[in-house]
């Protein structure tokens, strides 16, 4: 078929140069539908702002009114002005860290030139941002994507930052018990004191700053979506470990890039290595969740429209950019400049930064041999059916963006799971929504063992592949439970690698 003017298709052998080159044309990328064709479901909640009817709104204006006009004399005047703006949203404070320990150190360790500038300029911007509440959403709500209901929210980059900027302040208001949300505000960064973290909650702060000032010197334009992706009732009955089985699909293309980062494959479809609760908390620890949203303190709008990810659902935000470079990670995690993001000045068919980010929860499986619960049945379809939804991506995209999927580890870090197990889970699920994936490392060399196998499996069917997933996970359970309290635990890495080879030889 000829290819179409304008579409993007990643056709012959993937190379990372390749996939590099393709997407740094002049020619757009995917062109999506005009804005006014978006539907959007009825919501059935919504989140309420400071400026609601049912909250003392006046006091907290004329808290951010003052900040805005005169600034902050000092670490504990921004103290005294954020507690009471919770105070007055009736949300809770931590007593052991009421005076923002986290906060103050990241302000005891700038210069006393940096210190004028955030507490006379940055914060008093920040709070000016935080009273465009009022102008851009008079009726004091946020629509919010409820659990078990695929949809869609909408929001202007610059509206954003308004509830970003709320959510620095602390001042969004405590929701209803029906909602389940995670933290959406910043006040557990502020007080974080966790042993071996206080370095990372300054580096973190600095990330976060660093976005403000950005918009500051210029305001964001365009707009993002934040999307729940839900499995349809139908795929939920098509995709048992039968359907599975039975998939015709051919496997697609794989690359391995031991030394890449998700972040750096600017316009695949990357992978968040999420919570249930999207963002992971705002939190001093830098995993690989945190660090994502950090340096694209964007996403973390997510946090506030996004109830609980159900076992069959994902989350997927288009548009958000990259304002910080960062090196290191948890705990030796470090800003590391202002980032130029090359896709800044990109735009879809709906004015969106064309960066998609999947926010994709796997399970928690205890240590010990109780980790081998990962290969029962349930939990492999589970985590097929997790990935599959997910790597759908933006179902606002024309069926065409076939975009690659940048992804890794996912779960194979203190969820426990099997790196083997969860890299064949994730090839199987981009195989069957059509889609090339590129498996990145995170500087990891001792990865080399998965390019023979990539060779082997290459060119078979998805059902074929699943197959063989089954029958290790059947191998494991059975070695399990012959001998649960095992001295010995089992070689997952030698047992997968054999098993392939020994079923494709």
């Amino acid at each position: 078929m000829e290819k179409q003017p304008g579409k993007k298709t990643f056709k012959g052998k993937l190379t990372l140069s390749e996939v590099d080159k393709d997407l740094s044309d002049e020619q757009s990328p995917e062109k999506l539908p005009a804005a006014a064709t978006i539907k959007i479901k009825p919501y059935s909640h919504y989140i309420l702002l400071w400026n609601h009817k049912s909250i003392d709104s006046p006091k907290i204006k004329a808290i951010l009114t003052l900040i805005a006009e005169q600034g902050i004399e000092d670490d504990m005047d921004f103290v005294k002005s954020v507690l009471s703006m919770k105070e007055l949203c009736h949300t809770r404070c931590y007593s052991k860290a009421e005076k923002l320990h986290a906060f103050r150190l990241y302000a005891g360790t700038i210069t006393s030139e940096e210190r004028t500038k955030l507490f006379k300029v940055t914060i008093p911007f920040i709070a000016t941002l935080a009273l465009r509440i009022e102008l851009l959403h008079p009726d004091g709500t946020l629509p919010l994507l409820s659990a078990g209901k695929q949809n869609l929210v909408k929001q202007s980059r610059s509206e954003i930052s308004c509830v970003l900027a709320n959510s620095f302040f602390c001042c969004i208001p405590a929701q209803s018990k029906e909602v389940s949300l995670g933290e959406y505000d910043m006040y557990t960064l502020m007080c974080d004191e966790s042993v071996g973290y206080k370095e990372t909650v300054k580096e973190k702060f600095k990330c976060i700053f660093c976005y403000f000032e950005a918009i500051r010197e210029k305001e964001p334009e365009g707009i993002i979506t934040i999307a729940r992706n839900c499995l349809s009732e139908e795929e939920k009955k098509q995709y048992s470990m039968e359907g599975w089985l039975s998939s015709e699909r051919p496997m697609q293309e794989m690359l391995l890039d031991a030394k890449g980062r998700i972040e750096a494959q600017h316009e695949m479809l990357q992978v968040d290595f999420a919570n249930k609760y999207i963002g992971g908390g705002i939190d001093g620890f830098c995993y690989q969740e945190q660090v994502l949203f950090v340096i694209s303190p964007e996403l973390y709008a997510s946090c506030l429209v996004c109830e609980r990810m159900n076992e069959d659902e994902a989350i997927v935000i288009t548009g958000a950019q990259v304002f910080s470079e960062y090196k290191g990670y948890d705990m030796t995690f470090q800003f590391a400049g202002p980032a130029k993001d090359p896709l800044e000045s990109k735009r879809d068919g709906l004015e969106r930064i064309p960066r998609q980010v999947l926010g994709l929860d796997a399970l928690c499986f205890p240590g010990g041999s109780r980790k081998l619960e990962q290969f029962q049945v349930k939990h492999t379809v589970r985590e097929l059916n997790k990935a599959l939804i997910g790597f759908k991506g933006d179902f606002l995209c024309d069926e065409s963006d076939k975009r690659p999927i940048a992804t890794g580890k996912w779960g194979c870090g203190v969820f426990n799971g099997c790196l083997e197990y969860k890299w064949l889970i994730q090839w199987l699920a981009a195989s069957e929504v059509g889609r090339k994936m590129v498996f990145c490392g995170f500087d990891d060399t001792s990865l080399t063992p998965f390019y023979s196998l990539i060779k082997k499996l290459e060119g078979k069917k998805v059902g074929e592949v699943a197959k063989i997933l089954f029958e290790i996970s059947e191998l494991v359970i059975s070695k399990w439970e012959n001998d649960p309290d095992q001295e010995e635990p089992i070689n997952l890495n030698k047992l997968i690698t054999q098993t392939i080879k020994e079923k494709l030889s």
